[in-house]
């Protein structure tokens, strides 16, 4: 039998591979927390086994339109309404079974010889080998790119390094906090450290232009730095919004003097309510400019 040769280049999904591995471990009576699988530590909530335990009992269990049962399908849109406050009509609503099948069927769209597509690593190996299985090449995006992180050294311990991208020194004041955020794909953690000045000395020159820059880590899950720059003191609002243009959160609405900034945001709305992954816009506004960017939060 003489199988495609596509399928020399397609991969396993490595994740279930950790997962009976973890198994091993637990069945030895260790404590363990796994993160390579996905399944939450909770217990599925009572109402929702009964409801499926009723459709059985009611005959629901049959084949059904191929986007989803209608009753589920607005009842997402109910979601998406009161989440984002936007109206979406349940034929533009798609139940699928899992996160997977969409990756598959996008990186099938779109990957052939020649074309490039952006996986994000670390992230399930099966992303990559989709891609290298339609021929596209597959390039990787770290969440660890942009600047600093934390480097494993020869001994596995993590070695932190914190640099500017401008030229700067950090106020020996305490004027922020300073956060720790876990690094996915090995221990140690990566500091994010909220300043609202630099200290200026003849070394240490101001910004010449206005500048807003991309966020780090991106993606990120729970907590982004916004870095911007600002060439004269100037009143200054940064605003999030959902993919929709709907307002999310305002960061900064105040006078600030010149010199290189930064805020956070914790994935919060003006309630102080978590929101929901995807990708969301920033812009900050300045006295005669605006200046917009995109990010994206992982859930």
């Amino acid at each position: 039998m003489k199988f495609a040769k596509n399928l020399e280049r397609l991969g396993t999904e490595s994740a279930f591979a950790i997962l009976a591995e973890a198994k091993k471990i637990e069945a030895t009576g260790k404590k363990m927390i796994n993160l390579g699988i996905g399944q939450p530590d909770f217990k599925t909530p009572t109402h929702v086994m009964e409801a499926a335990k009723k459709a059985i009992d009611d005959g629901h269990h049959g084949y059904v339109v191929s986007n989803g049962i209608p009753e589920c399908r607005e009842a997402v849109c109910r979601k998406i309404k009161k989440l984002y406050g936007a109206d979406i009509h349940s034929d533009r609503i798609i139940i699928m079974p899992g996160g997977k099948p969409t990756m598959y069927f996008a990186i099938s769209m779109f990957g052939e010889p020649g074309a490039e597509i952006i996986y994000p690593d670390p992230g399930f190996p099966v992303y990559e080998s989709m891609i290298n299985y339609t021929g596209a090449k597959a390039v990787p995006y770290s969440i660890l790119d942009n600047s600093t992180g934390s480097v494993l050294g020869n001994n596995n311990l993590p070695e932190i390094t914190i640099t500017t991208e401008e030229k700067g020194s950090f106020s020996p004041i305490p004027i922020g906090p300073v956060s720790p955020y876990p690094v996915i794909g090995g221990p140690g953690y990566t500091i994010l450290i909220h300043y609202g000045t630099l200290s200026q000395n003849e070394n240490t020159g101001l910004p010449t232009k206005y500048a807003l820059h991309q966020n780090y880590p991106n993606p990120f899950n729970p907590i982004t730095a916004i870095h911007y720059d600002l060439p004269e003191r100037s009143h200054v609002m940064i605003m999030v919004y959902d993919i929709v243009g709907h307002e999310i959160r305002t960061l900064v609405n105040d006078q600030q003097n010149a010199g290189f900034n930064s805020i956070t945001w914790n994935g919060t709305n003006i309630k102080n309510e978590l929101v929901a992954g995807g990708v969301y816009i920033y812009t900050i506004q300045f006295d005669k400019s605006a200046i917009s960017k995109k990010m994206v939060l992982l859930k």
